[in-house]
C-alpha cells in the first residue's frame, strides 16, 4: 500500500446493496481530479453478493480498501469505522445504493473546501428517484443564486438541509475530533446527524 496519504477518502458504505454498488463504484472511478484519491469500502457484513462484487473491482482497481468484516455491527458503527480507516486530508461519503453524476462532484468540492477553511464541509444538491413511481425530486428544493451558499450550525440543524450523506465532503481532521461515545447512541444516525450540524457551505451543482 502507498505510505503518502491521498488528498482525499471516498467512504464507500455498503450493505446487501447488490442491485446498485456496480453503479456507486463507477461513478468514483469517472471521477476527474488533479490529486490522488483512494476507496475505502465499509461493508457492513452484507448477505448478498455485493462482497464479491466489489472484490471483483478490487482486484482492477488497487487503490480500493475493503475492511474486514466478520459480523454487522450497525450503520452508526460501520461508519465509525469506515472513518477511521480514511487516510486521506478530505473524506468523500458514498452510499452504496446512491451514485454520483458530475465526474468533476470531487474536484469541485476539494476546490472549495480549500478556498474556504472556515467550513467543516462542503454538500451539494442531489436529485431522489423514487423507484415505485418512477419520479424525480430535488433537494434541497430552493434555488442558489451565486455558485454556493454558506450555512451556519443553526440553520443546517433547523432545516436539514444537507439531506443525505452522498453529497458531503468533510474535513478528516475534524472528523478526529468527534468524541467516539457519539458512535455508541442506539438511535441509528445520531452520532452522523450531530456532525452534519456544524457549520458548512452548498454548492451550486
Amino acid at each position: 500500500m502507498n505510505t503518502v496519504p491521498p488528498k482525499l477518502s471516498v467512504l464507500l458504505v455498503t450493505y446487501n446493496h447488490e442491485q446498485y454498488v456496480r453503479e456507486a463504484i463507477d461513478s468514483v472511478l469517472m471521477q476527474k481530479a488533479n490529486f490522488d484519491f483512494e476507496i475505502v469500502v465499509a461493508d457492513d457484513h452484507s448477505q448478498d453478493s455485493t462482497p464479491a462484487i466489489i472484490e471483483a473491482y478490487q482486484t482492477e482497481n488497487h487503490n480500493i480498501r475493503i475492511l474486514p468484516s466478520d459480523r454487522n455491527v450497525g450503520i452508526t458503527r460501520n461508519y465509525q469505522r469506515g472513518f477511521a480507516a480514511c487516510r486521506g486530508e478530505y473524506v468523500a461519503v458514498l452510499e452504496g445504493d446512491d451514485f454520483w453524476l458530475s465526474p468533476a462532484k470531487l474536484a469541485t468540492s476539494v476546490a472549495f473546501l480549500e478556498q474556504h477553511p472556515e467550513c467543516a464541509f462542503c454538500f451539494h444538491r442531489y436529485l431522489r428517484h423514487e423507484v415505485v413511481s418512477k419520479s424525480f425530486s430535488l433537494h434541497p428544493a430552493f434555488e442558489i443564486e451565486a455558485n454556493f451558499a454558506l450555512f451556519n450550525s443553526a440553520q443546517l440543524a433547523r432545516d436539514n438541509l444537507v439531506g443525505n450523506f452522498s453529497v458531503c465532503v468533510y474535513r478528516r481532521e475534524l472528523i478526529e475530533k468527534l468524541d467516539q461515545a457519539l458512535f455508541e447512541a442506539n438511535t441509528g444516525l445520531d452520532a452522523l446527524d450531530r456532525f452534519r450540524t456544524g457549520g458548512g457551505a452548498a454548492l451550486r451543482p
